[in-house]
């Protein structure tokens, strides 16, 4: 798949369970019509706006140019038991459910990086995990929050898996983390929120200033009618409400603006406080 590229992929119907994990949202592996895959549904203990975030977030990653896993929205039906973590259950209408690859989580080791094949996803991460305000990998500094090593996935291709591809996975807690989508999210504090998401220590080696200015751009010339195409592909059934999605589609118009001119800007400071670190 190029990156950005939205490749089609379309379960229509549940097939069979295999396990359930313990995460935020209880997500659940199993078997559609179209192959493996993990599913995230109606009655995670994340709630509803936990589906949308994912949606918004890997859509717009997709958007700017991030891998991503394949995505699809299955309709759970009454008759479809799918146990999910936390001992819930997935509940019948529209669920999240995204194609199994092979591959592992990161983990936090550098040298790993050094085989990814697509280097250049590491910058774009870090956009638009700045962007989303997306604490849930490397949280911003004064974030009460520990990193999330486990939610850098890369992607093995060929046989001896030694070609890497970075994902970006789980935007469930992108947009100011599990609470429920208002309105306030376009609050001034929330669009010129001036800290870094996502940088991870080893990352900071690898961030490419060609990318950065690309990528930035990118956010910041973010069209309206592109954001509201990714927001009307919401199902009503995950309770966002009209006002609430102009106002995320707001928010992100003019979080993309800020982070374009404000990013840069805030990486120099972030390099040089390190290396006043590195002199002490």
């Amino acid at each position: 798949m190029t990156p950005g590229e939205m490749k089609r992929w379309c379960p229509t119907a549940f097939r069979r369970f295999i396990e359930a994990k313990d995460s935020s949202t209880g997500v659940a592996r199993i078997v559609t019509d179209a192959g493996e895959g993990f599913i995230k549904a109606l009655g995670n203990p994340a709630g509803p706006h936990a589906l949308a975030r994912e949606w918004i977030g890997t859509s717009l990653a997709r958007r700017l140019g991030l891998d991503t896993f394949d995505i699809s929205i299955m309709t759970v039906t009454p008759d479809d038991e799918i146990p999910l973590g936390h001992k819930c259950s997935a509940l019948p209408g529209p669920a999240i459910v995204t194609r199994t690859v092979r591959g592992f989580p990161w983990g936090g080791d550098s040298k790993t990086l050094g085989k990814l094949q697509n280097p250049e996803s590491i910058t774009r991460l870090v956009v638009v995990d700045t962007l989303l305000l997306n604490a849930d990998r490397w949280p911003p500094i004064g974030a009460d929050r520990r990193p999330n090593y486990d939610n850098v996935f890369l992607m093995s291709e060929g046989k001896a898996a030694k070609c890497l591809r970075l994902i970006a996975i789980d935007f469930s807690h992108c947009l100011l983390g599990g609470a429920d989508l208002t309105r306030n999210i376009r609050r001034i504090e929330h669009v010129k929120d001036d800290r870094i998401y996502g940088l991870f220590p080893e990352f900071a080696a690898l961030l490419d200033e060609a990318e950065l200015n690309a990528t930035i751009n990118a956010v910041g010339g973010l069209e309206p009618a592109a954001i509201t195409a990714i927001l009307n592909g919401l199902p009503d059934e995950w309770k966002v409400s009209r006002e609430t999605r102009d106002a995320v589609g707001e928010f992100l118009i003019l979080r993309g603006r800020y982070v374009a001119g404000h990013l840069p800007s805030a990486l120099s400071t972030y390099f040089a406080k390190q290396l006043d670190l590195e002199k002490e």
